[in-house]
């Protein structure tokens, strides 16, 4: 006859290997787990360090480019204040001419006058003992009164 026992101890054996095989296979599913875990970190990783490098070639580049402007700002500046200065000597040169010249014609316009006032006294001094035409007092007189020497 069978011997229960046989049947029983074949069943918990069957049991107990059926139990350490699902142990198996989870530690085994576990491990694919954490192997997929540890490459996609590895993936990820390689990533960072990509991005990383490229960050720090980007920020090297916005530090010429920077640097560069800096630069450009400085010619700039020294450039306008150079134009500076020379607009200032050349408005101090165009004020004097324009003194020199309102000067000028106050000299001219001084000179007419002594002259329409020596024609008009008829002081001709002694080398002058002719008449002045009248047409040349007439000119004179027009050149006073149109403001010709007025700056």
């Amino acid at each position: 006859m069978i011997n229960p026992y046989m049947i029983i101890g074949g069943l918990a054996a069957v049991g107990g290997f059926f139990v350490l095989g699902v142990q198996v296979g989870s530690s085994y599913a576990t491990g694919q787990c954490d192997s997929s875990r540890l490459a996609d970190s590895q993936n990820a990783s390689k990533i960072i360090f990509a991005k990383e490098a490229q960050l720090t070639q980007c920020e090297a580049q916005v530090s010429a480019i920077n640097a560069t402007v800096a630069q450009q700002g400085r010619k700039i500046a020294t450039m306008l204040a150079n134009d500076q200065r020379k607009r200032d000597a050349a408005q101090s040169e165009a004020i004097e001419r324009d003194a020199e010249l309102r000067a000028a014609q106050e000299r001219v316009r001084d000179a007419l006058t002594q002259l329409r006032s020596d024609i008009n006294e008829g002081d001709f001094g002694v080398c002058a003992g002719e008449s002045v035409p009248d047409d040349l007092i007439g000119l004179l007189n027009d050149a006073l009164d149109d403001g010709g020497g007025d700056p």
